[in-house]
Formats: C-alpha cells, sequence, structure tokens
C-alpha cells in the first residue's frame, strides 16, 4: 500500500477512524511545525495501531491533482477529464497560485455572482500580504486578478 494524497480525503465514521483522526488531532504541532499534514498522515498509516484502516486514491480523471493544472501552460477546465469531480490545486508558489488554478479550470467560486449570499470584498485574499519576492515576478498575473476582483491590494 502506497503513500496517501491528504489533499483531499473522505472519513468514514467507525471507531478506527474515530481512534486515527484523534490522534491526528493531538500531534497538530507537528503538522504546524512541519508545515504538512500528509507527512503525518502516511506516517501514522504505516503504524502498527492503525494497520486495520484502509484507504483507496482516487484516479486522476476523478480527482485532479496540482499537475495535472499548470498556470504556465493555460490549462482550462476543457483540458480535464469530463468525469472529474474534485480539483486540488497543489504543485503552487502560493495561494494565489491556487486561485489561478481554480479560476482557470471554472472552480473558483468566492466571487459576487456565484456566491453573493457570503461574498463581501474585504474577504479576498489580500496582495498585501503576498511576499514580496514573488510579488516581484507576479505582476501580470496581479493584475489580472484585481480587475476580475478575485485579489484586492491593500495599501
Amino acid at each position: 500500500r502506497g503513500p496517501g494524497n491528504s489533499g483531499f480525503f473522505i472519513v468514514r465514521s467507525n471507531c478506527k477512524m474515530k481512534v486515527f483522526m484523534q490522534t491526528m488531532v493531538s500531534l497538530i504541532g507537528l503538522i504546524m511545525t512541519g508545515r504538512s499534514d500528509q507527512m503525518l498522515w502516511n506516517t501514522l498509516l504505516q503504524e502498527k495501531r492503525f494497520r486495520m484502516v484502509s484507504f483507496e486514491t482516487l484516479t486522476t480523471d476523478k480527482f485532479i491533482s496540482g499537475f495535472q493544472v499548470n498556470i504556465a501552460h493555460g490549462t482550462r477546465r476543457e483540458n480535464l477529464p469530463s468525469e472529474h469531480f474534485i480539483v486540488h490545486a497543489s504543485w503552487t508558489t502560493d495561494q494565489w497560485d491556487k486561485i489561478e488554478k481554480f479560476y482557470n479550470v471554472k472552480h473558483w467560486y468566492f466571487t459576487e455572482d456565484k456566491c453573493p449570499r457570503w461574498y463581501n470584498f474585504s474577504f479576498l485574499p489580500d496582495l498585501a500580504e503576498r511576499k514580496w519576492h514573488i510579488r516581484d515576478k507576479t505582476q501580470e498575473q496581479e493584475q489580472k486578478f484585481k480587475a476580475l476582483g478575485l485579489f484586492r491590494d491593500s495599501p
């Protein structure tokens, strides 16, 4: 059994998964310091205590992973398998690139049109929080998404 991708998972409600998830929660500090739950997730799956926990990974025609949506190549929704139902925007520089991936494949839903009840301009990602050394390289992306109303840029 190989590694699992923790970008998206469905957990069955049963005793063994309750213990597994309680263990994950109790070790949250490791995730916070290591900045990835995937390493802990896969380590625990190999532990004797959790040997009865089973998992399956979805195929890439159902679960679109980051490598399938390439910003530089301009991947669009019509380039993806038609039967997909989950998109994981991994393989990015930062969260703004994740938004671009979701937008490019028509899976960005936090807009005034698509989410009028909850949309609030002040909730948009703020480019002022983006690291300066990344901002120097992404001006074209930033201008495009500010014009589309997907980012804001506080002074």
